[in-house]
């Protein structure tokens, strides 16, 4: 009986879902429905994210990130720039440097650490 509980359990896959990660490639056009924490760990990519995202932590450098909206997002990288049209009492953190952040329909909660960072409403974004 032991023996059998421990090939269930080696056979069972894991319950706890995984973030959406970008570790490759040049850019991706995602929907945040399908998992709404997204990873960018690599640079120099032009990423769309659709629907309503809870969580994105950009940690490279050199990226377009577009967002629809966002609740918590993250900008850990060097020279990204990140134009979001709306979220939900979002708050941002800003701890690379040279980056680009805008938002237009929102009061978002910001912080910042890095140095040389653009970071501010704008226009409403093209649809």
């Amino acid at each position: 009986m032991k023996r059998l509980v421990c090939l269930l359990v080696a056979l069972t896959p894991a319950l706890a879902s995984a973030d959406k990660r970008f570790d490759t490639g040049k850019g991706a056009t995602w929907d945040c429905a399908k998992d709404p924490v997204v990873h960018i760990n690599v640079g120099k990519g032009k990423y769309t994210f659709k629907g309503a995202c809870t969580e994105i932590h950009v940690n490279s450098g050199s990226n377009t990130v577009a967002i629809e909206t966002v609740t918590d997002l993250h900008v850990n990288g060097g020279k990204n720039t990140v134009p979001f049209a709306d979220a939900t009492g979002p708050k941002i953190h800003v701890n690379g440097a040279g980056n680009k952040v805008h938002w237009a329909k929102v009061s978002p909660d910001v912080h910042t650490a890095g140095s040389g960072n653009d970071v501010g409403a704008s226009a409403p974004q093209p649809k």
